[in-house]
């Protein structure tokens, strides 16, 4: 019995350094979406220093502002989650040294009551009791009862050991986690006067840049080339889609969605993703000051900043990203070979690699990227086309 116990301790401690290294694991992988980001900005910033004494157009020096306005707020965001899971997770162990500080208290008081009644009966009234017995098979009961009783006097003198190890593992890790979170609250403080400082930044810029109408023109063509770099990531997409199917799938089932309809049966009844007044449709269109022909990848709805953007259904935040022309940008995996695209975009409060549900808020409308004021850039590509979202959203009443 007792040999069977020492092996089930060692297995319940083993158990528990896994569990403990299956934390670690999760918290490493989190850590390396903050660091992903943290050298994002340091590489960004690298840059710039390179090309410190290259003369810069003033919209260059706007999208430079606006670029690393967006790393900044990405940077906040993700350590906005980091925060919180650090809070979460210190709580959980919180609670586990509660639950083994009374185990603990349970096992002493057994242990006490056995001291106390070995006390009254004596050293030797379990040979007494073996010796009294009226016939050999009487005597055999009674000794395999005292070694039962000697078991669990055993086992609960190694579990109180095992549970006082495992409260010490936890009150360590309490206090790495302390430490941990303390520096991302101070590493979110230094980042926020940043963003202060390049937004007050940015908007001398952007107001510089408007009263010069050759900028406009520059715009013009980097929302072109814009959406050319969008159709190369949608196609860089493509070639991954399998692993991102499975996790959408995988998301489902644990999220019990019931509307399993593929995104291509949903044309004509996707909720609108915003709010808004379409003010610019898909197509070509003749600008009204400059005289040129321009096209538009998708719609442009205005509205208040501020306003919810929300996903016109469930799936895959693939990318997180700042595009010339375009600013802020989101792009979902809706599974079935179809993405949309949300951009102008501020307060974006999505991670890459998350799995989001249908009208989810994933961000707010912005004018990062726009000089029309706040609206919503909106795309809906399918492969490598890009589709008419008026198409496939409801019609407007």
């Amino acid at each position: 019995m007792q040999k069977v116990f020492k092996i089930t301790s060692i297995l319940f401690i083993g158990f528990f350094l896994f569990a403990q290294q299956d934390i670690r694991v999760e918290i490493e992988d989190k850590s390396k979406a903050l660091d992903r980001i943290r050298q994002e900005i340091a590489d960004f910033r690298i840059s710039l220093a390179s090309n410190k004494n290259r003369e810069k157009t003033l919209l260059e020096e706007l999208n430079k502002t606006e670029q690393e306005i967006s790393l900044i707020e990405k940077l906040l965001n993700q350590l906005d989650y980091e925060i919180a899971e650090k809070r979460k997770q210190i709580k959980r162990h919180e609670i586990t040294i509660h639950d083994n500080l009374e185990k603990i208290k349970k096992l002493k008081d057994q242990i006490a009551i056995q001291y106390s009644y070995l006390y009254k009966k004596g050293e030797y009234s379990d040979l007494e009791l073996l010796l009294t017995a009226k016939n050999l098979n009487q005597a055999f009961y009674r000794y395999k009862y005292l070694r039962i009783i000697n078991d669990i006097h055993n086992a609960n003198k190694e579990s109180i050991k095992t549970k006082i190890r495992e409260t010490e593992l936890l009150k360590a890790r309490i206090e790495s986690d302390i430490k941990e979170r303390e520096q991302l609250i101070a590493e979110k403080k230094g980042s926020a006067d940043d963003l202060k400082k390049q937004k007050i930044l940015r908007s001398e810029q952007l107001n510089k840049a408007k009263r010069n109408q050759k900028y406009y023109a520059e715009k013009i063509d980097e929302k072109e080339k814009a959406a050319e770099l969008l159709k190369n990531i949608i196609a860089n997409l493509e070639k991954e889609k399998q692993k991102r199917e499975i996790e959408i799938a995988r998301q489902r089932t644990l999220q019990g969605v019931k509307d399993n309809i593929p995104f291509s049966q949903k044309k004509g009844n996707l909720e609108w993703p915003v709010n808004g007044s379409v003010v610019s449709r898909f197509g070509k269109h003749k600008h009204p000051t400059l005289n040129t022909i321009t096209e538009n990848s998708g719609v442009d709805i205005e509205a208040k900043r501020g306003t919810p953007v929300i996903t016109i259904a469930d799936g895959y935040v693939t990318t997180i990203t700042y595009i010339r022309g375009y600013g802020n940008t989101i792009i979902i995996d809706h599974g079935d070979d179809y993405y949309t695209v949300y951009t102008h975009i501020t307060n974006v409060n999505v991670r890459e690699d998350q799995y989001v549900a249908k009208h989810t808020k994933i961000a707010e409308i912005g004018d990062s990227g726009s000089f029309d004021g706040a609206r919503l850039h909106f795309e809906i590509w399918n492969k490598n086309n890009k589709l008419n979202p008026e198409y496939w959203l409801k019609r407007k009443v």
